[in-house]
């Protein structure tokens, strides 16, 4: 909101238009209490975002403790849940090829 506050007043007889001085007077006292709301609301706004800023910092810490934390913890269930897929598919394996030995011997025999 841009408003011209250069005063330009009519010169009269005895000095400055009384009427325009007043309108300017009383154009600048509204400016002012404009000017002070927005000044109030941007200070108010400041506030709030730095507010947010140090929850938003604090959780970022507390996320990134969490992680140094889990990590290993995490990489350690992941080798053990490996560990254990690759033990059920060993024995799996090994099942199968007793299977297909025991047929194999059934086929010999039949032959």
């Amino acid at each position: 909101m841009a408003t011209d506050l250069t005063p330009r007043f009519t010169l009269s007889l005895r000095g400055y238009d009384k009427d325009e001085v007043d309108e300017y007077l009383e154009s600048l006292a509204a400016h002012a209490t404009d000017s002070d709301g927005e000044l109030v609301a941007s200070r108010q706004r400041s506030r709030d975002l730095e507010a947010q800023v140090q929850r938003l910092s604090a959780r970022v810490g507390e996320l990134e403790d969490a992680i140094r934390g889990e990590s290993p913890n995490t990489v350690r269930a992941i080798g053990e849940r490996i560990s254990l897929i690759l033990g059920e598919a060993e024995a799996g394996a090994a099942e199968t090829l007793e299977q297909a030995e025991l047929r194999a011997d059934q086929l010999l025999a039949q032959a």
